[in-house]
């Protein structure tokens, strides 16, 4: 049994998994290019073109680099914040950011 169910089963589960943290990239890809320049177009530009690169073909195995991709997102979007923001929260936030990342 892998999962809760038949392996055929957990294994579609997982590649939805897979498919849905791979889109999340997009999220923290928007909220750096808006933190970075202020406007909402490149920004959007920014998150659709995250969803555009070669990794995403990675999604469709069960391999480690689907979460990878959006965890170095979530942590450099953290850095920036406490880059912007300085206080011990913020230094926090990016060192647990980094720590995911690593």
């Amino acid at each position: 049994m892998f999962g809760a169910g038949p392996v055929a089963q957990s294994v579609q589960h997982a590649h939805f998994l897979n498919a849905f943290l791979v889109a999340s990239a997009c999220i923290p890809a928007y909220l750096l290019v808006r933190g970075v320049t202020g406007r909402a177009l490149p920004a959007w530009l920014a998150a659709a073109a995250s969803l555009c690169v070669p990794w995403l073909v990675l999604s469709s195995f069960l391999l480690t680099e689907v979460v990878a991709y959006p965890a170095f997102l979530w942590s450099v979007c953290a850095m920036l914040v406490a880059l912007e923001r300085p206080s011990w929260r913020h230094d926090v936030l990016a060192l647990a950011g980094i720590s995911l990342a690593v």
